[in-house]
């Protein structure tokens, strides 16, 4: 929410000082000045009536910290082959409860829900197998996270996991 901001603020203070439209896209890779994102306009609805907590998060944005943690996570983000995950705003435990709802009750790991948030809405006929290949996941590079987590939870292994069984449609 908070990176979403910065983003909008770019994109309102080009509209309503500058009259130029910017799209997202271009606002992402775009800043202001310190003085600019503070301005009135530029305060998101929720921070409206907090503008010293809007000046904190502004400040924050100028800090070599950020801007190097933000680059990065940037970069990873470039290079994935598809969408993180399709969980919306809702947490891990949202999307559980989202899946078991639209699926009749079916009981649902932590980690069954984490793999089928990698594959579809918890709404759709998403579900999940050990079986599932990599051409399964929206991006394939989940797959093999998968595969080491579970070769990890296999007999001999030290290590306690969670459960990986099907979490297959009836």
């Amino acid at each position: 929410m908070i990176h979403e901001a910065k983003i909008q603020a770019v994109v309102t203070y080009y509209g309503s000082k500058l009259g130029q439209r910017v799209k997202k896209a271009d606002a992402r890779t775009m800043d202001l000045t310190r003085e600019q994102y503070i301005e009135v306009e530029m305060i998101p609805w929720w921070c409206g009536s907090y503008p010293e907590a809007w000046e904190k998060i502004v400040d924050n944005w100028f800090t070599e910290g950020y801007a190097s943690t933000h680059n990065a996570a940037r970069e990873r983000r470039l290079e994935m082959q598809g969408p993180a995950h399709h969980q919306g705003s809702c947490n891990l435990a949202g999307y559980r409860d989202a899946w078991r709802a639209a699926h009749q009750g079916q009981e649902c790991s932590d980690f069954q829900a984490w793999c089928m948030s990698h594959k579809g809405k918890a709404t759709s006929d998403v579900s999940f197998s050990l079986e599932d290949g990599p051409q399964e996941y929206m991006n394939p590079s989940v797959h093999t996270r998968i595969s080491e987590y579970t070769s990890a939870a296999r007999p001999g292994s030290k290590k306690k996991l969670g459960s990986v069984k099907s979490c297959r449609r009836s």
